[in-house]
């Protein structure tokens, strides 16, 4: 047994526990807890090719995907992989029972975050669309692994890699209108962006970047390493529009419709 999942499964954990699998000549990898745990699993079984049975207690939806994520020196860099999608699932309602309302909302809504990307992937495709449209109503994790990720969870692997924070509708609106028209008609609102800082609200999810521990100095180079590298985005992604972007989202700002 091992018992120190962290949050973006830092790499000196990862170590630690591909350690203590081999000690104990494990034959399979099981994962009870959230996206951590079944993060940590996921980097044992990159090392190792032990299945991954796992019992998820939160609504992030790790468990159907094939990404995995590894945070070293305070970067946080991900990748896809088979050998880390697991093997087994088993989903028990009652292990959710005792998540804390605030905190099983915004696990709530990180699951309504992969629908919204998959809706505007660069390798989206009808089928992935179909699933995310309904796993916004529902909530699923599937649509993320079938379809790639853009800023919004770029973003979402800075600032936790970096800032060690917990897990960008409103950038992409006018980039992505045929997806933003799919979250809004599940969200049965007119706006997409606006409907979800809304949703987040009535939730009593704190809806501002300081409020879970961003610290204002910290933007402008979460900004820069956003923006570092090129990847698939509806809107290009420029260093000026993230950083405004970043600033909106500490304040807390509601998106203009």
């Amino acid at each position: 047994m091992y018992a120190k999942a962290a949050m973006h499964v830092p790499l000196e954990i990862a170590e630690e526990a591909r350690r203590t699998a081999r000690g104990l000549g494990a034959d399979c990898c099981v994962t009870v807890g959230g996206s951590s745990t079944t993060g940590l699993g996921k980097a044992i079984a990159l090392t190792s090719d032990l299945p991954i049975l796992t019992m998820p207690t939160n609504y992030a939806g790790s468990e159907m995907t094939p990404i995995y994520g590894l945070t070293e020196a305070g970067a946080k860099k991900t990748g896809r992989d088979a050998r880390v999608l697991p093997k087994t699932v088993i989903y028990d309602p009652t292990l959710t029972v005792s998540l804390p309302p605030r905190l099983a909302a915004a696990s709530g809504m990180n699951a309504i975050a992969h629908c919204v990307e998959a809706l505007y992937a660069h390798d989206g495709n009808p089928v992935t669309s179909l699933m995310a449209e309904e796993g916004i109503r529902a909530l699923a994790g599937i649509s993320l692994g079938a379809a790639g990720m853009a800023l919004h969870h770029k973003l979402c692997h800075v600032l936790g890699g970096t800032f060690d924070l917990p897990h960008a509708a409103r950038y992409n609106r006018d980039a992505a209108p045929e997806a933003m028209a799919r979250v809004a008609r599940a969200l049965g609102t007119s706006d997409a962006p606006t409907g979800l800082y809304d949703l987040e609200a009535k939730l009593g999810i704190a809806p501002a970047l300081r409020d879970i521990g961003m610290p204002e100095e910290g933007i402008e180079r979460a900004a820069r390493i956003a923006t570092e590298n090129s990847y698939p985005n509806p809107r290009a992604v420029h260093y000026d529009d993230v950083l405004q972007l970043l600033r909106a989202a500490y304040e807390g700002r509601r998106p203009e419709p």
